[in-house]
């Protein structure tokens, strides 16, 4: 990881690695980070219990932006190189025929997250040789 580090690359992780403290650590070695975070994590900002469908709320600092928005589910999201704006993602709601708008961060990260999925597989399929002795 060292050799990635300072360069200005930026890391899509998934949950089970997202956390508030290990971003700041990432964006102060210049590298940005974004995922999605369970919302029990150790720094993470507390937000308001309910929003309705298609609504987001956010709370940043100058590095981080923490966000929360609704869909089919809650989802929050945890990122240093986004900003909490929405973009249309070219598909229709079925039901109300609107134009479907997500956070840009939410459309960015699902774009990256196939490679997330192939490292997944990739690694699951490599078992560890262990050897007891009784």
């Amino acid at each position: 990881m060292q050799s990635y580090l300072d360069k200005g690359h930026n890391l899509f992780l998934d949950s089970w690695f997202t956390s508030p403290i290990l971003f700041e650590t990432l964006h102060a070695r210049s590298t940005g980070a974004c995922g999605p975070v369970r919302v029990n994590r150790v720094g993470l900002p507390q937000f308001e219990d309910k929003i309705s469908s298609g609504q987001q709320v956010y709370k940043s600092t100058d590095n981080m932006l923490a966000l929360k928005w609704y869909d089919k589910r809650e989802v929050t999201m945890l990122s240093t190189i986004h900003q909490p704006q929405m973009r249309f993602t070219g598909k229709n709601n079925p039901k109300t025929k609107q134009p479907i708008r997500r956070p840009i961060s939410i459309i960015d990260y699902n774009s990256k997250r196939g490679a997330i999925d192939k490292v997944h597989m990739q690694t699951s399929f490599v078992e560890c040789i262990r050897k007891s002795v009784k």
